[in-house]
């Protein structure tokens, strides 16, 4: 019950974005003095906002906690390790498939890189469920912010490195 709830929710919360982005949208139609890249910054973070409200949905956190429990944290973080793996050399892959095209099916490198990538999510939501310690979220949050702030500053130093040379 609690999962058809949450999943009702977060439907709820998508389609609330998604009327969001229609008026926004409208105004900037109906506007052409507005600050068109506030709004388009505004469109985005709505955008990226259902996707990984997409990504929740999708993930389907009762079966993936039961997995854990059906199979025991060691044996899924070991598979979390093999699905990492596999993703790595689903990359390596591409790149060779890149550089040798008439030899390889791009489309097919790629598809496996998806595969993969959807692997490495699943495990890595039941990784967090294994290592939860009561407020792995909040943490996990924080941490990405920070890093994400890091990179930010990096980026920016780039773009300013770049100018002067």
């Amino acid at each position: 019950m609690y999962y058809d709830e949450s999943t009702k929710a977060i439907q709820t919360h998508i389609e609330e974005n998604q009327q969001r982005i229609r008026v926004i949208e409208d105004f900037m139609k109906t506007n052409p003095t507005a600050d068109e890249k506030e709004h388009k910054e505004n469109i985005f973070v709505l955008s990226e906002t259902n996707k990984a409200l997409g990504f929740v949905a999708a993930l389907k956190p009762h079966i993936l906690n039961k997995a854990v429990d059906t199979y025991g944290a060691a044996a899924q973080t070991d598979m979390a390790i093999e699905e990492m793996s596999e993703l790595t050399k689903a990359l390596f892959k591409f790149r060779r498939a890149e550089n040798n095209p008439e030899e390889y099916n791009l489309e097919k490198r790629r598809q496996d890189i998806y595969e993969e990538i959807s692997d490495v999510i699943i495990m890595l939501a039941q990784l967090i469920m294994i290592y939860d310690g009561g407020c792995c979220e909040e943490k996990l949050c924080e941490i990405i912010g920070d890093k994400v702030k890091r990179l930010a500053q990096r980026l920016e130093n780039t773009k300013n490195e770049v100018r002067n040379a």
